[in-house]
């Protein structure tokens, strides 16, 4: 093999290997903990929705998850005529930058319905009224916050029950910030 030959295929495996090197790879995934809200077990049927899991964490892994109304045993805590839903912690190991928050699922979503982003001091960095009654509806809240630790947050009027079938969490590295 001539030496040209022998340089040219080095400078390609090495443009190869500081590529895969260089590739981005996303941030692990969050721990999610329910801080307030309750659900039905798995496989309660209200109307036309059966839950699937008894754990609300699993809204995050597409399972579908019924939560309790506020007449009964559900969460009574109001902001602004709206009864909540649930109050998740999403903890990163690392800062990322969440874009946004995707909800589907079915409630008393009117007038007074609000999704929300806090951060850790209880600040809102990001708000929104999702619109529906009862019908399978999904809702996109644009978030653009960087951090490692996010509250979310959900209020309707739904008295005895509300299904949500998937939250999805939008998010990346936090670019570097231009100086």
């Amino acid at each position: 093999m001539r030496s040209h030959e022998t340089i040219l295929i080095l400078f390609f495996a090495m443009a190869f290997w500081t590529s895969k090197a260089m590739a981005k790879v996303p941030p692990p995934p969050p721990a999610i903990a329910l801080e307030a809200g309750k659900v039905y077990p798995a496989n309660t049927r209200q109307d036309a929705f059966i839950s699937e899991a008894d754990d609300a964490t699993a809204v995050f892994r597409n399972r579908a998850v019924l939560f309790k109304g506020w007449d009964g045993d559900g969460d009574k805590t109001q902001v602004g005529g709206a009864y909540r839903v649930y109050r998740f912690k999403i903890s990163f190991k690392e800062p990322v930058l969440l874009r946004e928050v995707l909800i589907r699922g079915a409630g008393d979503q009117r007038e007074h319905a609000l999704v929300r982003i806090l951060d850790p001091s209880g600040t809102v960095v990001a708000s929104g009224s999702p619109k529906s009654f009862n019908v399978l509806t999904s809702f996109s809240l644009k978030v653009d916050a960087i951090g490692s630790t996010f509250f979310l947050e959900e209020y309707d009027q739904s008295s005895v029950y509300r299904l949500r079938e998937r939250i999805e969490l939008v998010y990346e590295e936090p670019r570097a910030k231009k100086q």
